[in-house]
């Protein structure tokens, strides 16, 4: 009943909803943090050439495979 009411009372609301579906699936916000990776068989601890292996990738990961 808690949830519906609150549903009910917060549906034009989207923050609130997240918030709601968050608690109700014990949803939590993780802070894994990847201290190293190998990069080139390197083992590379900076974390801005980390983020910057990782956006990289992503960015050119589509042209690469098609």
């Amino acid at each position: 009943m808690y949830f519906d009411k609150n549903f009910e009372l917060h549906k034009k609301n989207p923050k609130k909803t997240w918030d709601l579906l968050k608690e109700a699936t014990n949803l939590t916000k993780s802070n894994d943090k990847i201290e190293s990776l190998k990069i080139n068989n390197v083992n590379v601890t900076d974390p801005n050439i980390i983020s910057n292996t990782f956006n990289d990738f992503f960015v050119n990961i589509g042209v690469e495979i098609s």
